[in-house]
């Protein structure tokens, strides 16, 4: 079997060849043509199967090593987006910028870039509106890096800080932000502000519309990723469809989607920390601050990973649980009774870390487990 390498020059509108010698050499476009007539593709190959892109991505917190070493590439658009960030930056002096995008869109990765970029020109600063991952105390305490959490905002003041990196800020306080835009209007700090406004959970988080007033107090430069990057499109066609029964259902084989249903919550408990569960990430919805929910009932007690510690990250397979509490109502999924951190959000939040697979686990709800029997009944295109 032989190889032919070939390259396309966008810029010169011309194809190359490498040749055994690792030499390149202009090649006509008709050489290539009748090269591929003469192959014979399998068409029955599901290049999903064969090619995920999640492989060949790098996190900051899953592959810390790897960020580090540079050992990443950004896309097209995230490429585009960080030479426009920094120009506005150091050229025009654009002091608020926002980064806005679905998940799996690729924020973190571009923040981060941008953080180690501007770390070797200014003082430069990371705020996580949420508890620090094991990734980023790696970077932290292993490579210095400046982060930390929303909670120690006020350090900016004593560190004189001038790049200000604002990550997941649809849950920052108001007070917090307005202290913090105050400061940079003030000292002329620049801020990046970095968020999916769906990422929320709590009402009052969702209530408080954060990127509504980052727009209204700072009239900032705002980049949105669209390309999805992390996630495989069945996981996002099935979340889509699981929250909203309006949707139209994409057709697809949902080979990366399981569902387990019982009967009650003693069988869920069990289920949960039974040895069935193997290698796949567990995500307890955080416990309420004030009593306790029926939630906390099938909690994995040997499982210490909670929605809260897991903002941001992302995981290969990822189990999550729907009991008889999330219903329907105005064809979107959400938790009927009140709790502290709305299970709903949480929920959203959970599934949404998944690279590879789910597992939904449904606790005596009809409701829910038509709609995702539903979801995968349908035939393949």
């Amino acid at each position: 079997m032989k190889l032919y390498l070939f390259t396309y020059i966008s810029s010169e509108n011309k194809f190359y060849t490498l040749d055994d010698n690792d030499d390149l050499h202009l090649i006509e476009v008709s050489i290539i043509v009748t090269l591929l007539n003469q192959e014979t593709v399998n068409t029955d190959i599901n290049l999903s199967n064969i090619f995920n892109p999640s492989d060949f991505l790098v996190s900051p917190f899953n592959s810390t090593e790897k960020f580090i070493n540079k050992e990443y590439f950004l896309t097209n658009e995230q490429e585009l987006f960080r030479k426009k960030i920094i120009k506005d930056i150091e050229t025009f002096n654009k002091q608020f910028i926002i980064i806005k995008g679905q998940p799996g869109s690729g924020k973190t990765l571009l923040i981060y870039d941008l953080a180690e970029y501007f770390s070797k020109k200014r003082n430069t600063i990371i705020i996580h509106c949420a508890n620090l991952n094991d990734g980023q105390i790696k970077l932290i305490d292993n490579y210095n890096w400046n982060i930390i959490s929303i909670k120690f905002f006020s350090k900016i003041i004593d560190q004189k800080i001038k790049v200000i990196i604002i990550d997941e800020c649809q849950r920052i306080r108001i007070h917090q932000l307005e202290q913090i835009i105050d400061y940079a209007k003030q000292n002329h700090a620049f801020i990046i502000f970095s968020y999916d406004e769906k990422q929320v959970l709590q009402s009052s988080e969702k209530s408080n519309k954060i990127p509504e007033l980052i727009q209204t107090k700072t009239s900032p430069e705002i980049y949105t990723l669209n390309s999805k990057i992390r996630t495989n499109k069945e996981i996002t066609a099935f979340i889509k469809s699981l929250f909203d029964k309006k949707r139209i259902i994409e057709q697809y084989e949902y080979e990366s989607v399981e569902l387990v249903y019982l009967s009650n919550m003693e069988e869920t408990k069990a289920f949960m920390a039974s040895d069935i569960v193997g290698d796949w990430t567990v995500i307890n919805y955080t416990p309420s601050l004030y009593g306790i929910h029926q939630y906390e009932n099938y909690h994995n007690p040997h499982i210490l990973t909670k929605t809260h510690g897991v903002i941001g990250q992302e995981f290969n397979k990822v189990i999550v649980v729907i009991d008889q509490d999330f219903k329907y109502n105005n064809d979107s999924l959400i938790y009927t009774k009140k709790c502290f951190y709305d299970p709903g959000l949480m929920l959203y939040q959970n599934i949404t870390r998944a690279r590879n697979k789910i597992k939904v686990v449904i606790v005596n709800n009809i409701e829910v487990m038509n709609r995702c029997l539903q979801i995968l009944n349908i035939q393949k295109k």
